[in-house]
């Protein structure tokens, strides 16, 4: 390992770190910042050992992720790309978990119950 894909794939995958420090350490402070901060302090030296690839970049795709970027900052929109789908699949499981409740619970019948269940 040691290339641009791998620093790409490793920020993709701890770009929202941060928010676990945040929430345990740091409140108030950026959870992008803090993604950063906790891959330079923490686990840095790990992924150096681990993947033979230098930390620092990875750190900073992390903290960019929430920024607004240039038109050829390409590694950094994967990574701003990844953060939304990661979000939005989240979201979107939840929509529709509530909406399927709410229709239930206006059209509480057994035909609608056996359909929704054949999934």
């Amino acid at each position: 390992m040691g290339g641009e894909t791998e620093k790409i794939t490793l920020s993709a995958l701890l770009h929202d770190i941060g928010k676990f420090y945040q929430r345990a350490k740091k409140p108030g402070i950026k959870h992008a910042q803090l993604s950063g901060e906790f891959i330079r302090k923490i686990i840095g030296k790990k992924l150096e050992e681990l993947f033979s690839i230098e930390s620092e970049r990875i750190a900073e795709l992390a903290e960019k992720h929430h920024d607004t970027l240039r038109k050829e900052d390409y590694d950094s929109k994967i990574v701003q790309k990844a953060d939304r789908l990661s979000s939005g699949l989240d979201r979107i499981s939840f929509e529709e978990e509530k909406l399927y409740q709410i229709y239930i619970q206006l059209h509480d019948c057994d035909s609608v119950k056996k359909l929704l269940n054949k999934k």
